[in-house]
């Protein structure tokens, strides 16, 4: 018989530690609805559980591993919880779990999604006189935009759909003002709503254009008034010459005199209503076709603001020598003036009245004075009583002032800081600015308009400064070491100093903030584990911004608690076991042994098998959890012995005449049984077991191939087998013996 040495096979065993939880099943254990309140999170609730000790909400992007999970613990008090620091426009994996002690008595899953941020309107004006253009921002995870526009004063309210960023509405009302805001929507429902922005349609145009020539050269176009319209802007183009440029002019009369004005020419000319912000609405146009001769009896003023004078002008009176002018104020003294041929200049006129002209023709023999009159206003003087109202939360400013005798209407205007002009036309006292910009101080000034295009001076200055704006490009960074969280952002305009607040889940939605004047600020006590929704505004002395909804953060995980360790019998590994990490994404488990030489492995559950280890040997095991950004301390460290290592010394003596194999090998102390087996490599096992350190295999089959092993058993745990012995039986003369011996295993 001979013994053959083969290449030895690897062999091992592995048992696992199975741990079953028992989940009882219970009717009303389950989610009974999610709602998203706000863009960055939900609102969850369930039916009471009767023997329930506490809640779990366990919530988890679907299909992001790199996102931890969002983690919080309910008392049995409640059956409710908005939970904040999520994503927008996010789905999420909501698991709710019923414990009783420490056993979980049922559970439920349900997915939801969050609603998207807020869109903003960016440009919002008028079109014509029923239309307005509106366009906003877009958001991301936003499928759909709700357009609202809406007007007090005529009750309407409309409710748009859009899948783009642009909408033009039209059926509306002429010169009214809409209020219009944006929500942006998802499957979950609309997110928070936009900032009101006013808008008004333009004016429409004025009807019954009538154009009658007044000299050679010369024609008047007038049409009827429009109500609460101060300007017109009337454009004659010469039809008969296109290359001749068109006449364009804005009176705040309903008429307008026009000069070289050419016999037997047509004329295009269009009249349209200009609004208190000084756009112009559509026209109404006319043809005008002059004649060769016309002659029409006329007054006329011409005044002049500047030298403080009116030029008095009338059609000829046949037969007349000369004309007397006289000019009647309210209260004050008549003013006249005498002239041969057809005007005559009134002087030294105060601001602020009121004056009736009357004409008288003069020949030798007699005078008539004409029915026909002209009344006219002097330059208003310059307001007064000026006040500013603003709210913190509008873009609106209300500029108000005392009315001004002789004023037909006024002009208000603001500068801002950064040079930009706003002006507002008014017959009221009072102006509304809907196109200010935030953190800029705006100053005002008003004038008062007369007849003639004629205006006061300025009147003083008041001045105001808008909200600040938003902060821009919030950033956040977490410190690894300590429970805080630094914040920093772009300055914004206007703003005096800062805020920032997050709103945590821990206990009852943890609340934090820090303030600055810079732009940047340290968030500490935040502890770990902490997914939180972030805000920041910015101040001055008066008003905040709008809120700033800024990215989720999270503080560094929290140490891993409760490790413990078991041995693997039969194996080189030991496995670990720990409880959840709040703010964990991953775990890793590591084992060092006494000369320093460590193992490790990796896992996003709560137990791991650290593998490569010395039989025999004892390690100190501990864990850490990460986030990706951050990795937590060292758990507290736990001692572990890996399962004993096999008999050494193992030989096996071939007892031919008898067909069976002596195995032996080295004793060792505390052992209560071992096992030796031979393996045939068709797979049929032969084995004897013993208290003492050999033991005899019968019944081998001659001319086969068959690996001798060695286990042992202390009582607790099996040792992994000794390194195999390849034998083949064989026939040789009886009581021939041969040996087969392996150094040490070790």
């Amino acid at each position: 018989m001979r013994i053959k040495a083969h290449n030895l096979r690897k062999c091992s065993v592995l048992t696992f530690l199975l741990l079953q939880i028992s989940y009882s099943q219970a009717q009303d254990c389950n989610i009974t609805s999610i709602s998203s309140p706000a863009a960055s999170s939900l609102l969850i609730k369930w039916n009471s559980f009767p023997e329930a000790t506490s809640y779990f909400l366990d919530l988890r992007v679907i299909n992001a591993t790199d996102v931890a999970p969002v983690v919080v613990s309910m008392p049995v008090s409640t059956t409710l919880r908005t939970v904040q620091g999520l994503r927008t426009g996010t789905v999420y994996r909501v698991t709710l779990k019923v414990f009783q002690n420490y056993f979980i008595l049922c559970s439920d899953s349900k997915t939801a999604l969050t609603v998207p941020d807020t869109s903003q309107i960016t440009v919002a004006r008028g079109l014509n006189s029923s239309a307005i253009r509106v366009e906003w921002l877009r958001v991301n995870a936003s499928e759909r935009y709700i357009l609202s526009v809406s007007s007090t004063s005529t009750g309407e309210n409309l409710s748009l759909n859009y899948t783009g960023l642009i909408a033009v509405v039209t059926g509306l009302q002429p010169s009214t003002a809409y209020d219009c805001y944006v929500y942006s929507s998802n499957a979950a429902g609309p997110g928070p709503r936009s900032r009101v922005r006013t808008v008004s349609t333009l004016v429409q145009p004025p009807g019954g254009i009538v154009a009658v020539q007044t000299g050679k050269h010369t024609a008047r176009i007038s049409w009827q008034s429009v109500a609460k319209v101060l300007l017109y802007e009337v454009t004659v183009s010469d039809l008969t010459s296109p290359q001749t440029a068109p006449y364009t002019t804005s009176v705040s009369t309903t008429f307008v005199d026009v000069q070289n004005i050419l016999l037997c020419s047509s004329y295009q000319i269009s009249v349209s209503s200009v609004n208190t912000l000084l756009h112009p609405g559509e026209p109404n146009i006319i043809i005008y076709t002059t004649n060769r001769l016309s002659a029409v009896t006329n007054i006329s003023v011409d005044y002049s603001c500047v030298l403080r004078t009116a030029v008095v002008n009338w059609d000829p009176v046949l037969g007349a020598t000369s004309y007397y002018v006289s000019a009647v104020g309210a209260g004050g003294p008549t003013l006249s003036c005498s002239s041969t041929n057809t005007k005559c200049m009134l002087k030294d006129m105060a601001c602020g009245q009121k004056y009736l002209v009357h004409i008288t023709a003069i020949t030798d023999a007699c005078e008539t004075t004409s029915n026909r009159t002209i009344q006219f206003s002097t330059v208003p003087c310059p307001p007064s009583s000026l006040s500013l109202f603003r709210e913190c939360s509008s873009n609106v400013i209300i500029f108000s002032w005392a009315a001004t005798i002789g004023a037909t209407h006024y002009v208000a205007y603001a500068v801002d800081s950064a040079g930009l002009r706003l002006d507002c036309v008014t017959t009221e006292t009072s102006c509304f600015f809907t196109n200010t910009f935030c953190g800029r101080r705006y100053n005002f000034s008003v004038t008062a308009a007369g007849g003639f295009g004629c205006s006061s001076n300025a009147s003083q200055t008041v001045s105001i400064n808008t909200a600040p704006c938003q902060p821009q490009r919030m950033r956040i960074s977490s410190n690894c070491q300590v429970d805080m969280l630094t914040f920093s952002w772009d300055p914004a305009d206007g703003a005096l100093s800062y805020v920032v607040e997050a709103f945590g889940n821990k206990g009852n939605m943890m609340y934090y903030n820090c303030s600055s004047v810079g732009t940047s600020c340290t968030m500490a006590g935040m502890g770990c584990g902490e997914s939180v929704t972030t805000y920041i505004t910015s101040l001055d002395h008066q008003c905040p911004s709008e809120r700033l909804l800024g990215d989720v953060a999270v503080t560094v995980p929290c140490v891993p608690q409760n490790v413990s360790g078991i041995m693997n019998c039969g194996t080189d590994s030991i496995t670990l076991s720990w409880d959840i990490s709040p703010g964990a994404v991953f775990y890793v488990a590591m084992a060092t042994d006494s000369s320093g030489i460590t193992r490790t492995c990796s896992v996003t559950d709560l137990s791991c098998q650290v593998p490569g280890l010395r039989c025999g040997s004892i390690y100190q095991a501990y864990v850490i959890a990460s986030n990706f950004n951050c990795n937590t301390s060292r758990s507290s460290v736990v001692s572990v012995e890996t399962a004993p290592c096999p008999p050494n010394r193992v030989e096996v003596s071939l007892d031919c005449a008898a067909n069976l194999a002596v195995v032996s090998w080295q004793s060792l102390p505390g052992v209560v049984s071992y096992t030796a087996t031979l393996v045939q490599q068709s797979g049929t096992l032969l084995s004897c077991s013993t208290t003492n350190n050999t033991c005899k295999v019968p019944s081998l089959r001659c001319g086969q191939m068959y690996d001798a092993s060695v286990t042992y058993h202390n009582g607790v745990c099996r040792s992994m087998p000794s390194k195999p012995v390849p034998i083949e039986s064989g026939e040789l003369d009886p009581g021939l013996l041969q040996t087969r011996k392996l150094p040490d295993f070790n």
